[in-house]
């Protein structure tokens, strides 16, 4: 987290903790049990460069699609699947038409919790350490929470009946490498994905 303190204090923000916004998987209307399976099927992507070249990279026809249209979209066929994080796929109960799930992880999300550091700056040493502590106490506390929700609403996804497969992680990970040099441009950029490659011990 030093690395994004430091990025954070050049733009005058105080970062506090790092929370989870959640892990995103693959839902299906037809199981996709290996890497091999996604080749040519159409996979609803969110409208990121990123994102599309992410999945393109895995083989898949991304397919931008508004969110709203997804179930829809899902449901007569004009997309074979989605990505999605276990929240939306019960929530939304997409399982209705689309009842393969393949949790594999491709993408995980954060959240920064920051303050303006003028505003930090002005605070009494005791409350500028009553926040910073209570930040990260708190972060520790979502991201625990945003873990034993996912396997909450897993046990869910079970209970609904639906196929879930275990593709292989291995080759999601090394058709993404070739996209770090297109996405990632700048040193910090790729210093701070190191930081993140030897945390994860990828």
């Amino acid at each position: 987290m030093p690395e994004l303190a430091e990025a954070s204090a050049r733009r005058n923000f105080r970062l506090l903790g790092l929370y989870s916004s959640g892990i995103r998987h693959l839902m299906t209307r037809d199981p996709v049990p290996t890497f091999e399976a996604l080749r040519g099927r159409k996979v609803r992507v969110q409208q990121n460069p990123a994102h599309v070249a992410a999945w393109q990279a895995f083989g898949a026809n991304a397919t931008p699609l508004a969110y709203g249209e997804l179930y829809g979209a899902l449901q007569v066929g004009v997309v074979d699947g989605a990505e999605a994080a276990y929240t939306n796929y019960v929530g939304q109960k997409f399982y209705e038409v689309a009842k393969n799930w393949a949790p594999i992880g491709w993408l995980a999300l954060t959240a920064p919790v920051i303050m303006s550091e003028r505003k930090f700056a002005t605070l009494p040493a005791d409350i500028k350490a009553a926040i910073q502590q209570a930040a990260e106490d708190s972060a520790v506390w979502e991201r625990n929470l945003v873990v034993e929700g996912e396997a909450a609403l897993h046990q869910q996804v079970v209970g609904h009946g639906v196929t879930i497969t275990q593709p292989d992680r291995a080759p999601f990970v090394a058709a993404a490498r070739p996209l770090y040099d297109r996405f990632l441009t700048s040193e910090a950029d790729k210093r701070r994905l190191r930081l993140v490659m030897d945390t994860a011990g990828a």
